[in-house]
């Protein structure tokens, strides 16, 4: 079916941080949300559906029962109307739970506190808007934790990796912020995850929140043991940037291109959901290969800093070599050197903004591309345990069978195998419907995640691109500056060479002997009046200067 707020490609998850937050992805959840509850879609389903024919009968009797019941509506109405009682045409309100990041605190880059407000209808709730909120990253990780390990059916996104970076750059905060109100958002709109009991309590009870008291059993579950799998292979990403991420292995994926499998109206569930691993991998494959690029970026932009700033030094010592207090070529160096010195620090910069955001942007897109893989893990668990119920059913449906049809069998006996085939039968049609919601559920959560990413690529190239440019042109700043100094320096050392020559050839005591042999006078003849011209310096260097003539 062709539902309305399946349209995802219209979402913005993006504000302005120093705007009040008001989520644009209100009205796209929330319909999004019915339509996992209420219309589950054939063409996702990873089981058939034969009751359809059953629901076409009850849907056709009620839509000609529709007429007689408007009718009904229309005459109540008008008595309302006339006997003067109110009536509320409105519709009932929506389950709305909202929060909006306000600051994010650091303390000694280690602990960083997270400040936000939360405005809430639902009626579980104590008040209705909560203010000044204030909890630490490790609070949140354990609410991520327990989301993702209490809800295998949905998608739960990680919390994002914000402690390993150092959060004193404005362009930094401002991702941070992206992300951590994208990961707000996801969690309060979302039609399971926003009735989790444990979010309630962190809200509501400051310092009591404990998640891990809820997991009481000491075997941990296949979720919580795919949980920890992934979490460790992604903790490799950012730590020493040396580890490899690991790739699922329980989601079989084919390999043929993605594009020869776009007509996903042909495709079983199976092979949709396999599409989407597919697509992901393909997103973050190249992350790996990134980050190895980045780093080697970074080292050479700190070795050319350091050279730079060696160069520096070198014109500083040269300038202040005893060349007279009047020496205009002496002043010059010194200018040159502490450009320079500007650059090296510039360059500086440059070396932490590739040290810095990238890594935070690939880290946390990394983290997504594994949530996603984790969930497909999910859906092939809790079809594994549907299967296996299954056939446990048809195992004790069929002994049911063979023991009705032999006359020696006790009576208790097969009671106590029709009990037990009951039992079987209840655990197969709850792990169905557990299987049925999965595929509606990520079908509709991947999409939307899609377009999260979308816009958090969006971001991060905007910022990052808006970031070196403007580093890269001071740069380019720096460098016209010492390209002027330079230019000077030429002209007025040529111009001093050829003061020092028109005073020798003048001077009648022949303060120099006219002797071949004298180095100066073979210096000073070797240059002819055309080569003391200004113009010289501007053609030291012509592709340069073409490019600051404008």
């Amino acid at each position: 079916m062709n539902n309305p707020s399946d349209n995802i490609e219209s979402i913005d998850p993006f504000k302005d941080p120093s705007v009040e937050h008001t989520s644009p992805w209100n009205s796209q959840f929330e319909n999004t949300n019915q339509d996992v509850i209420s219309a589950p879609e054939n063409s996702t389903l990873g089981l058939q559906q034969p009751e359809m024919q059953e629901e076409g009968i009850c849907n056709s009797i009620t839509q000609e029962g529709n007429t007689s019941n408007n009718q009904q509506t229309v005459v109540e109405n008008i008595e309302r109307v006339k006997s003067g009682s109110s009536y509320d045409t409105k519709e009932p309100h929506k389950k709305k739970l909202q929060f909006t990041l306000k600051t994010i605190t650091c303390k000694n880059n280690q602990t960083c506190i997270y400040r936000f407000d939360v405005s809430t209808n639902f009626p579980e709730y104590k008040r209705r808007k909560y203010f000044g909120i204030e909890r630490t990253h490790a609070e949140f990780n354990k609410l991520s934790k327990h989301l993702a390990i209490s809800y295998p059916l949905c998608l739960a996104l990680s919390f994002p990796c914000v402690e390993n970076f150092i959060i004193n750059d404005p362009d930094i905060e401002t991702a941070v912020h992206t992300f951590v109100q994208t990961w707000l958002d996801w969690v309060s709109f979302h039609n399971i995850l926003q009735n989790d009991y444990e979010l309630r309590k962190f809200v509501e009870a400051p310092f009591i929140f404990n998640p891990s008291a809820v997991i009481t059993s000491i075997s941990k579950s296949k979720f919580e043991i795919e949980y920890e799998k992934f979490s460790k292979s992604s903790f490799s990403f950012f730590q020493g940037w040396s580890g490899n991420s690991k790739k699922a292995s329980a989601v079989s994926i084919k390999s043929d291109d993605i594009t020869d499998s776009y007509n996903r109206s042909s495709l079983t569930p199976d092979e949709k959901f396999q599409l989407y691993g597919k697509e992901f991998n393909t997103v973050s494959r190249p992350l790996n290969n990134a980050r190895i690029r980045l780093i080697a970026l970074q080292t050479k932009t700190r070795q050319a800093a350091c050279a730079i700033l060696d160069l520096s030094s070198q014109i500083t010592s040269l300038g202040n070599i005893d060349l007279g207090k009047q020496s205009k070529l002496a002043s010059s160096l010194l200018s040159l050197g502490q450009s320079e010195k500007s650059i090296s620090s510039t360059q500086t910069l440059i070396s932490a903004v590739e040290g810095t955001q990238p890594r935070f942007y690939l880290s946390n897109l990394e983290k997504g591309g594994l949530d996603i893989q984790r969930s497909l893990v999910n859906r092939v668990i809790i079809f594994s345990e549907y299967y296996e119920a299954k056939q446990s059913h048809d195992r004790k449906k069929q002994a049911v069978n063979i023991l009705r049809s032999s006359s020696t069998i006790a009576s208790k006996a097969v009671d106590d195998t029709l009990k037990s085939m009951e039992e079987a039968k209840n655990v197969e049609t709850e792990l169905r419907n557990k299987a049925e919601q999965v595929d509606r559920t990520l079908n509709i959560d991947i999409k939307k995640y899609k377009a999260v990413r979308h816009g958090l690529l969006t971001q991060v190239l905007r910022s990052w691109a808006t970031s070196q440019l403007s580093l890269e042109r001071q740069i380019l700043e720096e460098y016209k500056v010492c390209l002027k100094m330079v230019q000077q320096s030429s002209a007025d050392s040529l111009n001093h060479i050829r003061k020092t020559r028109f005073s020798v050839e003048g001077n009648t005591n022949n303060s120099i002997p006219a002797d071949p042999n004298n180095p100066l006078n073979s210096y000073i003849s070797s240059y002819s009046a055309s080569h003391f011209s200004p113009k010289l310096s501007s053609s030291i260097t012509p592709g340069i200067s073409s490019i600051f003539s404008s």
